[in-house]
């Protein structure tokens, strides 16, 4: 038998400029949903490219791939680079060849964005397009803060939140739960005492694991309760009650917020 694919056309985003203080991977992603939607890359490819791009270490680059999928597309991603050769060869001695785009590959759509622009998100309920800058919803109160999953556990996250948090306390009416994305990345923040730092502050460490951003354990949210997470959806229900409110943000703007207990500008913090 034969299985028949269609070669997705290839949507393409070019940056320019360098991020504000407190502005990263993540609110350019949600500026992005906010702008465009969530269904515009419905059965396309999105290749993100230009300085920033390749600027960023690769955790903050694997959040592209990760957030294509709320934007619609099959599939999203970045140019390979010395980066993304060194982490594979660290992982695999099988033979590979990268492939890149043509010099004259044809495009669906270019977009072109000064990351210098960009400022903090938030994405508000009950649709990770629903998108405003952080001062449209601050000081919003917050039962919960959550820092995790695959798009934002990597290690890399851990250190923003811990060093936001580092000699700072979680609000007393906020608990913060963060979620290591793997075993290795909780080892390795367990090494360099980025947990130490986390758990100091307050903040509930659990295993890895999907868990509460599915609402599935660790972190369930309750009727009536309002959840920020540094995570990748907030369907009404997700992370617990239907009746529950989830904000999804960056890491730093998620760190600072615990602290006050509610939606703040991380820049006030950095």
């Amino acid at each position: 038998g034969e299985t028949w694919l269609r070669v997705p056309e290839t949507i393409k985003f070019e940056f320019n400029g360098e991020f504000s203080r407190g502005v990263g991977a993540k609110d350019l992603i949600l500026h992005i949903a906010g702008e465009f939607g969530t269904d515009f890359g419905q059965y396309k490819s999105i290749e993100y490219t230009g300085g920033p791009i390749d600027l960023m270490g690769l955790d903050d680059r694997f959040m592209f791939p990760n957030m294509s999928i709320e934007l619609g597309a099959k599939f999203g991603f970045t140019p390979v680079d010395s980066k993304v050769t060194e982490y594979i060869d660290k992982r695999t001695d099988i033979p590979y060849k990268p492939e890149y785009a043509d010099e004259d590959a044809e495009y669906l759509q270019v977009h072109r964005m000064d990351v210098s622009k960009i400022d903090p998100k938030i994405s508000t309920p009950h649709k990770v397009g629903n998108v405003v800058g952080v001062g449209e919803v601050e000081n919003i109160e917050l039962d919960q803060v959550f820092i995790g999953s695959c798009t934002n556990g990597k290690f890399e996250d851990l250190k923003i939140a811990a060093e936001i948090l580092n000699g700072n306390e979680v609000n007393k009416n906020t608990r913060l739960i963060v979620t290591p994305a793997s075993r290795a990345v909780y080892s390795r923040a367990l090494k360099e005492g980025i947990i130490e730092v986390l758990t100091n502050a307050g903040a509930v460490v659990t295993n890895s694991t999907c868990g509460a951003c599915v609402g599935r354990g660790m972190g369930i949210i309750g009727e009536g309760e309002v959840c920020l997470a540094a995570m990748n959806r907030n369907f009404r229900g997700r992370m617990g009650s239907y009746e529950s409110e989830i904000y999804l943000s960056s890491v730093a703007t998620a760190a600072t917020s615990a602290i006050t207990g509610s939606i703040t500008d991380p820049r006030r913090e950095l």
